[in-house]
């Protein structure tokens, strides 16, 4: 078996039976697919070749919170869209009513647990985007009220309509602060005031940039 750190030191491979996975652990379910591989190699006279990556795909699109990075590599700013849900309405209750979120595409990757600054398209009715508005978004599992699962919840600065069931098309502009854990309501609260200033902070200089 040879490896290879990078494709610039590949040979030229003689008729070559590829596969490309992570292989972490090579379980049982990778030592079938290498047997396989040999088994289709040994028919053609060719060698098996298996790429895999380093590091772990995962820590890359687990990590999906350097929106910085994400954004210059895409070259826009990275969205994705979701229906408002019910929620158990906390938000409401702590002053910072949120629009909960279910994914309209389980394959769609989002960002890491945090607090990001956001600008979010609304579509009534299924229809085109009727207007544009800036909030900050909460991912991650509410530690500081014990949230059970992993929720999407996005505040809109200065609205207050009841929207369940609309689709919101989110588009990621900052990440603000990881998810943390507060010693109560009231710390969190101070802390969403925080949070509501700098996401204001920067959308406002942003749109400031852009205008220019």
């Amino acid at each position: 078996m040879q490896v290879y750190r990078n494709s610039s030191s590949f040979p030229p491979f003689k008729q070559a039976v590829v596969t490309i996975g992570t292989f972490d652990g090579v379980h049982t379910g990778h030592q079938q697919i290498i047997d396989q591989m040999k088994s289709e190699a040994g028919k053609i006279g060719g060698e098996t070749v298996i790429i895999t990556f380093h590091p772990h795909p995962r820590k890359i699109v687990n990590s999906a919170s350097d929106i910085k990075l994400i954004n210059s590599l895409l070259g826009y700013d990275f969205f994705f869209e979701g229906t408002v849900i019910e929620g158990d309405r906390l938000g409401r209750t702590l002053g910072y009513p949120t629009a909960n979120l279910r994914m309209d595409s389980e394959e769609k990757l989002i960002p890491g647990n945090g607090v990001y600054a956001v600008t979010v398209d609304l579509k009534e009715g299924g229809g085109q985007s009727s207007h544009t508005m800036g909030g900050m978004m909460n991912i991650g599992i509410r530690p500081t009220v014990g949230g059970p699962s992993r929720v999407i919840e996005v505040n809109l600065f200065d609205f207050n309509q009841s929207i369940y069931g609309e689709v919101l098309r989110v588009y990621v502009k900052k990440h603000l602060r990881p998810e943390q854990k507060f010693r109560g309501l009231d710390a969190l609260r101070e802390q969403l005031a925080k949070d509501k200033e700098l996401a204001l902070m920067y959308l406002s200089r942003a749109a400031n940039q852009k205008s220019m």
